[in-house]
């Protein structure tokens, strides 16, 4: 008996099978896999940022635990809305993006 054919003509899992296992750890392989450091007076966000440069980044504050990011990740605009402690305003930031990571520093005043 021959392998099955999946959705895109491809051989390999059919169906959800394949996606159960990353939705288990709440993310999906097809975008940006982020994390948040808080170190008091700063809080850096690094970002996987595949095919971004430093003024394709959109940081963006949408109440005082959140903020929203904007970045091209593999070809494709992406907007992530982050979880973060209070950030009184958005003012100084530092966006670098080295080796397909960025490092978003968010500064507290």
């Amino acid at each position: 008996m021959g392998k099955k054919r999946n959705d895109r003509g491809g051989e390999g899992p059919i169906g959800d099978v394949e996606l159960d296992s990353y939705m288990r750890y709440g993310y999906l392989p097809n975008e940006p896999i982020i994390e948040v450091r808080d170190k008091g007076s700063e809080v850096d966000i690094l970002v996987e940022a595949n095919g971004s440069k430093e003024k394709d980044i959109v940081v963006e504050r949408t109440s005082g635990a959140s903020v929203s990011i904007s970045l091209l990740y593999k070809g494709r605009k992406i907007r992530k809305k982050v979880a973060v402690q209070h950030i009184p305003k958005l003012g100084r930031q530092l966006i670098r993006v080295k080796n397909g990571v960025a490092l978003i520093r968010l500064y507290r005043e």
